[in-house]
């Protein structure tokens, strides 16, 4: 979706063309765009072209005023009177020496016609103001709300969250406001001296813009400033963009892997390394201590003693009391594994990674692969058990192939010890550290 620069970039090119100039007739061939009698402009003096937020405003005479939102895919084109009109072009503006095309692929722009030139958004992105910030949510929410902040989308968000070195996912501090304020006014300016980005299917009044040449980490694969990684989370329901190292303080990798699959060596590698290690089997052990979790456990399982080998055992067979134990568990571990964090590197190892959605608070996730074949010989032996107890454990836990495809990056553990900690070393190094 075009951003403040973007449309800026075309009321530049709008007032280049059109200003001075009257339509003298208009073809619409799409008319659920419109709202109000957009024929009322014919003939009337275009006396300025304006621009308040993501909204376009073209000044007539007559007190008339045309505001045109692009949303997703909204474009403006010069044409000639003689061009053929294309698929997607719904509204033709003809002036004396041109055609001016409104051309919208995914049909969601907007042109309203109204006796007044009034937008209900809030105040311009390149003149934020300390109450626009305040707020209890996430930074990155509050940068999109064009009823606080008009102008700002996910791109320059994220990019405006990096300037401040702050995450889209936490509420702004008050020391870090002007640095927010100044960082969008200067990636902003910026942009729009640039035309703007001209990304996947957009480009600005048919203009190639270059500010997307200048991003630091909205849709790169690594930070220019430190090498790291980028990594993705979802803010606001919009894909986001940020550098864990250059914006946070601390580094968060969930270690998953399936049952037996030699994750304990990967996670001594990695204590090697100094890296904060925080294990959840330790934290359910420690839980299984307490009289709380003893007495809960009885009422959820409605028994009169509740035992861990025989709870165990109920939920390798069944898969809704697993489910019931999961539900009490999870969030109690992931409560307490986090407050474990360190400064620095954090490795958190959470055999059920993604059934528990431990991993939405992992910058990058790690699976210690191994095929269920060996794996299951090696619980075989491990443990004294029989094939089909084997199974049951292995088939209670999210398919491995599957946990592989999900994490990030994977370490084979079934080629040796050389090729583990060599795979590691690289792993580490794809990430930047």
């Amino acid at each position: 979706m075009p951003e403040l620069p973007e449309v800026e970039t075309v009321v530049r090119g709008l007032k280049a063309n059109i200003l001075n100039k009257k339509i003298n007739k208009i073809d619409v061939y799409y008319a659920k765009q419109i709202h109000g009698d957009i024929y009322s402009v014919i003939d009337k003096l275009i006396t300025d072209v304006t621009r308040r937020g993501k909204n376009i405003i073209i000044h007539f005479e007559s007190n008339l005023y045309m505001i045109v939102h692009l949303r997703m895919e909204g474009k403006f084109y010069i044409k000639k009177h003689s061009d053929e009109v294309l698929k997607h072009e719904h509204i033709n503006f003809i002036f004396d020496d041109f055609d001016l095309r409104f051309h919208d692929t995914r049909k969601f722009g907007e042109i309203h016609i109204q006796d007044n030139d009034y937008v209900d958004v809030g105040v311009e992105a390149t003149s934020i103001t300390h109450d626009a910030l305040k707020g209890d949510k996430p930074i990155k929410e509050i940068l999109l709300d064009q009823k606080k902040i008009a102008g700002i989308g996910n791109i320059y968000a994220d990019e405006i969250c990096f300037y401040a070195r702050v995450m889209p996912n936490e509420v702004l501090p008050i020391d870090k406001y002007d640095l927010v304020i100044e960082g969008a006014k200067k990636i902003l300016e910026k942009s729009i001296k640039l035309g703007g980005c001209t990304i996947r299917s957009y480009n600005s009044f048919g203009i190639e813009g270059h500010y997307q040449d200048e991003l630091l980490v909205h849709g790169l694969d690594r930070c220019k400033f430190c090498g790291m990684k980028i990594s993705k989370m979802r803010v606001a329901g919009r894909t986001t963009y940020y550098c864990p190292h250059c914006q946070k303080r601390n580094i968060i990798i969930g270690l998953t892997g399936g049952i037996a699959c030699g994750k304990s060596t990967v996670i001594k590698l990695l204590e090697k390394k100094g890296y904060n290690i925080i294990d959840t089997d330790l934290i359910v052990r420690d839980l299984w201590k307490e009289e709380k979790t003893i007495k809960d456990l009885s009422k959820i399982f409605k028994l009169d003693h509740v035992d861990k080998s025989v709870i165990r055992d109920m939920i390798f067979k069944d898969a809704k009391k697993r489910e019931l134990l999961n539900n009490y568990m999870h969030p109690i571990v992931k409560k307490i594994a986090l407050s474990k964090i360190n400064e620095g590197v954090n490795i958190m190892d959470v055999p059920l990674l993604f059934e528990s959605n431990f991993d939405k608070e992992c910058d990058y996730t790690i699976c210690v692969y191994l095929n269920n074949e060996e794996a299951k010989r090696r619980l075989m032996e491990r443990d004294n058990i029989t094939s089909s107890e084997a199974d049951l454990r292995i088939n209670s836990q999210m398919d491995i192939m599957k946990k592989r495809k999900l994490s990030t990056f994977f370490v084979d553990n079934s080629k040796g010890e050389a090729y583990r900690i060599k795979n590691l070393d690289e792993v580490l190094k794809n990430i930047g550290l």
